[in-house]
């Protein structure tokens, strides 16, 4: 789901853009192999916004993935 998510970071406040997926509950693997063993929430983030300014290119992959789990931290606050 596409969404924007506000933030602090260092201190700043950010605007992030990007999708968010929801966590998959396990299902347990049955006799003929169906099932599936479940999966995280995920936040892919596409813009990163000090006021009007987009400084996605100016963040390290780091920085991104640390952005990403404060995403999801306040989404499923």
């Amino acid at each position: 789901m596409k969404t924007e998510q506000e933030i602090t970071y260092r201190g700043i406040k950010l605007l992030i853009e990007g999708y968010y997926t929801e966590p998959e509950e396990q299902v347990m693997y049955y006799s003929d192999m169906s099932g599936h063993p479940g999966s995280p929430s995920e936040f892919d983030v596409n813009a990163v916004f000090v006021q009007d300014t987009d400084i996605y290119d100016l963040l390290g992959n780091d920085e991104l993935e640390h952005i990403s789990e404060l995403c999801i931290e306040e989404i499923e606050k």
